[in-house]
């Protein structure tokens, strides 16, 4: 029974099953050798470093996914043995969130009586007033806990992050590339977002169950993250900001990166036009919120480890231009005169750094 692999973790194959399993079966010398779709070999070892690769990036792959809220890796030992957890990333909202799935919501016409094909959608979106595009604010914790098959002992890791994200909100531009023919063709889509480590927290995993304080936790500004690009999961791509840049892109051939470039012509200059868009029309204005949000959950150095402390290679330096023009009125700036007050850059005055 070629289906029998995958009766595992409560998979029945009769039954519905909510999630998706991943079969990862090992292919040593011999197998491989009379295989007729990969000749190499694929070690315990090999499998182990792939899974040490998951785990790095457990919590980080969680951050944008619009369905996925947990993610568990576990080994079987020898054929008719139950599968032992070596680790799970699961993802919780803080308490009292409103709008987490606000856009997938807009997006599949949940709530709304439309339905999920992607005309509807763009009918939805040529009718509606692009200020009242959904937006999302949402505090997130993601907890990383380690199974009786770790060799990491009981730790449990919990990081603590904010998320905001949008479809178009405010930004007519990129709204109206969407409804053009060649945007409808490529299925262009308004959506995007940024996010930021907030801290992290180390503690073992019989403290954690009690509720007991943690071992060690570190704020932003002492962990700060390498910004990188994602299309929903993360690409092997680093943005030179201090926080993580999600969106609806078009990406290179490889899937490595994003489309961008300023001698390209037809298609290829539609993708790069658009990617421009969506960092300044999308990404930036979900930056400047996310630091709106950020100022009351962080204080000092670790709030403004969040800023930009340079202009990263292009096509990114778009965004932080477009950011820094964005909060140039906000309120951002802690002055700590008069009893201290919240202080936009145009009314701040800078004292000369120079001693």
């Amino acid at each position: 029974d070629q289906f029998a692999p995958y009766l595992l973790c409560g998979c029945d194959m009769v039954s519905p099953y909510n999630g998706t399993l991943f079969r990862f079966p090992l292919r040593n010398k011999h197998t491989a050798s009379r295989s007729q779709l990969r000749k190499e070999e694929y070690s315990e070892e090999a499998m182990r470093g792939l899974f040490d690769s998951l785990h790095d990036e457990a919590c980080e792959l969680l951050l944008f996914l619009k369905n996925v809220r947990t993610v568990k890796a576990f080994v079987r030992r020898e054929a008719g043995a139950e599968p032992e957890l070596l680790f799970q990333a699961e993802r919780s909202t803080a308490p009292g969130t409103r709008n987490e799935g606000a856009i997938a919501n807009y997006i599949s016409g949940r709530g709304g009586g439309g339905t999920a094909s992607v005309d509807a959608f763009y009918e939805r979106l040529e009718k509606a007033d692009v200020r009242q595009l959904p937006l999302e604010a949402m505090r997130l914790t993601v907890h990383l806990r380690h199974g009786p098959a770790s060799p990491r002992g009981d730790e449990v890791r919990e990081e603590d992050w904010l998320v905001c994200s949008a479809l178009g909100r405010g930004a007519r531009r990129i709204c109206e590339m969407c409804l053009k023919p060649e945007g409808r063709r490529l299925k262009l889509m308004p959506w995007g977002g940024t996010a930021a480590r907030l801290s992290v927290s180390k503690r073992p995993s019989s403290t954690a169950d009690a509720g007991e304080a943690a071992v060690a936790t570190e704020s932003a500004g002492s962990t700060p993250i390498a910004g990188r690009a994602y299309c929903f999961l993360p690409l092997p791509s680093a943005t030179g900001l201090p926080v993580h840049s999600n969106g609806y892109f078009e990406l290179s051939a490889n899937r490595r990166d994003i489309w961008h470039g300023d001698d390209m012509v037809g298609v290829g200059q539609l993708r790069s036009e658009w990617n421009i868009a969506l960092l300044q029309d999308v990404l930036a204005p979900c930056y400047a919120q996310l630091l709106l949000y950020a100022r009351s959950l962080l204080h000092g150095p670790a709030f403004y480890a969040l800023w930009p402390s340079s202009k990263p290679a292009e096509p990114w330096g778009s965004l932080v231009a477009a950011m820094y023009r964005l909060v140039l009125d906000q309120p951002l700036l802690r002055c700590e005169a008069d009893g201290g007050s919240w202080l936009s850059a145009r009314s701040a005055i800078f004292a000369d750094g120079g001693g």
